[in-house]
């Protein structure tokens, strides 16, 4: 669960292919409790998740700052693209 619009809780279903994604994770690293891990293997932090997608951004040369948020408008474009329901994506 993570904060909506308006501060409220907001839930995001998982559909076919973020399952199996996850399955793979699982089957590749059946030790780890986390998904998202340093090299270490400690979970990784929302500041490490920042910085490294702040350096993807770099390097693809978008020219400009590129940050969490975005990934969650990048995926309500792709959505709305697909032909999903726009009430349905802003819920």
């Amino acid at each position: 669960m993570c904060a909506a619009a308006n501060g409220l809780p907001g839930t995001h279903p998982l559909r076919g292919p973020e399952l199996r994604a996850l399955r793979e994770v699982l089957r590749e690293y059946p030790d780890s409790a986390y998904v998202f891990i340093s090299e270490r293997g400690a979970p990784m932090t929302a500041a490490t998740f920042r910085k490294l997608l702040a350096r993807a951004g770099d390097t693809a040369k978008l020219g400009m700052p590129i940050h969490p948020h975005m990934l969650r408008h990048s995926t309500g474009f792709k959505l709305a693209n697909d032909g999903q329901d726009t009430r349905a994506i802003q819920h």
